[in-house]
């Protein structure tokens, strides 16, 4: 009998301590899950303060600009290097007359965009379509002529196309904003 009761006993503290393992388990998942939920949470408003800043950045330093485009013709010779001394024939170009978001242009830029920009050779600039809000990105790699008579006086960026023909179609004065996201102010990582 005692023996019948000791084990009833053992069976009772062992079934506790189960039940209070279980619960403390049990527990022990729904802080993590909390835990969890609060990275997630800071991790998630991290990212809106970030993107809340860029946007800020991006509203108080566009430049308008005039997009226009130009392409190699015979007339810069054979071998022909942008102001950055990359060779012209091997850099990136336009295929076509859509610009692709996917990809970082090739860009000259008039001596007023360079200024109001105030970008240097090799910077990162966001150009933004005023109409359809598309974000393409650029690399400023060579000047435009200060002696054109079409730029003078506006700030213009010309995007390096592959053909004449494709320039041809895409044009001149399409309208966008530009944003030097080198700049050391910028809240974009380098």
């Amino acid at each position: 009998m005692i023996l019948q009761r000791t084990i009833s006993a053992l069976t009772i503290v062992a079934a506790m301590l189960i039940v209070s393992f279980c619960y403390v388990h049990q527990q022990n998942i729904v802080l993590a899950r909390h835990v969890e939920e609060q990275a997630t949470l800071i991790h998630i408003q991290q990212l809106q303060l970030n993107a809340e800043q860029r946007a800020s950045y991006i509203k108080k330093h566009n430049v308008r600009i005039e997009a226009t485009a130009y392409a190699l013709t015979p007339d810069f010779g054979t071998d022909p290097l942008f102001a950055n001394t990359q060779h012209a024939k091997a850099a990136y170009a336009v295929p076509t007359h859509e610009l692709p978001t996917d990809t970082v242009l090739n860009v000259a830029l008039s001596p007023l965009a360079e200024k109001k920009l105030h970008v240097k050779l090799n910077d990162r600039i966001l150009l933004i379509s005023k109409r359809t809000k598309k974000m393409i990105y650029a690399r400023f790699v060579d000047r435009t002529s200060q002696t054109n008579p079409v730029v003078a006086g506006k700030v213009v960026v010309d995007i390096f196309f592959r053909s004449a023909h494709q320039a041809r179609i895409f044009g001149r004065h399409k309208d966008f904003v530009a944003v030097n996201i080198n700049h050391p102010d910028a809240p974009f990582s380098h």
